[in-house]
């Protein structure tokens, strides 16, 4: 939570980790689909819960495409909610499950279809967020330092 001098909130930001969204079932999952699609929503809960402004995702959106219109849908009601509780401010890092040979990622069709934004540098107040895709550690330009903000840089990557 960001306050002014006269304890205003000018922001709530919520950070959550890889959502890994994915249709299809791995490892010793039972049904990884309704899985990560529950936590994702009970993710979208707690930012309406909190009221939050914010809702930064550290990337991995997904795990794979996604092959069904019914996963497909329930994930856009989910964007779609995250984009109202916001007012649009729901961004997302790429991370290194949001690459692919084949064409767009889930990640890069939502960004396009303007559900989610790609990772960028806000300024919150005296907050300054500085988001870092991955593989960008060395080419992103962070929000400089000074002694009057806090500063906070949010990646999926090592430094």
């Amino acid at each position: 939570m960001v306050q002014q001098m006269d304890s205003t909130i000018i922001a709530r930001v919520l950070i959550e980790g890889d959502p890994h969204l994915s249709s299809k079932n791995y490892g010793a999952h039972r049904d990884y689909p309704k899985e990560s699609l529950e936590l994702y929503k009970a993710t979208t809960d707690k930012a309406e819960e909190l009221k939050v402004t914010h809702i930064v995702s550290l990337g991995d959106f997904s795990y794979g495409r996604f092959n069904t219109l019914e996963y497909r849908a329930g994930v856009e009601r989910e964007l779609d909610r995250r984009n109202k509780i916001t007012n649009n401010n729901h961004y997302t890092l790429k991370g290194n499950h949001d690459s692919a040979t084949y064409g767009w990622t889930e990640l890069e069709y939502y960004v396009k279809k303007g559900l989610i934004k790609p990772a960028e540098n806000i300024q919150l107040g005296s907050l300054n967020v500085s988001m870092v895709d991955y593989g960008q550690h060395n080419k992103t330009q962070i929000i400089a330092p000074t002694e009057e903000t806090i500063n906070v840089v949010l990646a999926h990557d090592f430094f």
